[in-house]
């Protein structure tokens, strides 16, 4: 592999990406679960949502979803990125639907979290 004067390792590279992997998937998540016929009855947040929104919804919930577990097999290796997508995505799940109808927490306080969590993965 050529890599530039300044980057030897491969790994340096995807220094970031299991963050952004998260994130990409707990959206990917967020828009499925956003487009089910259970979360439009309660929360009226989405009840605007025509049906042509929703196909859009469901398609790229669905492209995230699998760009998350790309960048994961790319950065870890795809066995080992299987286990932790499934984790990963079992835990955005639970999330969703546990904690959103009760609104715990917003839009901002996921920003704030995962921008800690970049921080973190990046200075440590």
């Amino acid at each position: 592999m050529v890599l530039g004067p300044r980057l030897r390792h491969p790994s340096l590279v995807f220094t970031h990406m299991v963050t952004t992997s998260t994130l990409v998937c707990f959206l990917g998540t967020f828009l499925l679960y956003s487009t089910s016929a259970k979360m439009r009855s309660v929360n009226t947040e989405f009840q605007g949502i025509s049906e042509t929104q929703a196909k859009l919804r469901k398609l790229i919930g669905l492209v995230l979803i699998i760009v998350s577990y790309l960048v994961l097999g790319i950065y870890a290796g795809f066995v080992a990125a299987a286990i932790y997508f499934l984790l990963i995505l079992t835990f955005a799940a639970s999330m969703l639907i546990l904690l959103y109808p009760l609104k715990v927490f917003n839009k901002l306080s996921l920003a704030i979290l995962f921008v800690v969590s970049l921080a973190i993965e990046l200075f440590i």
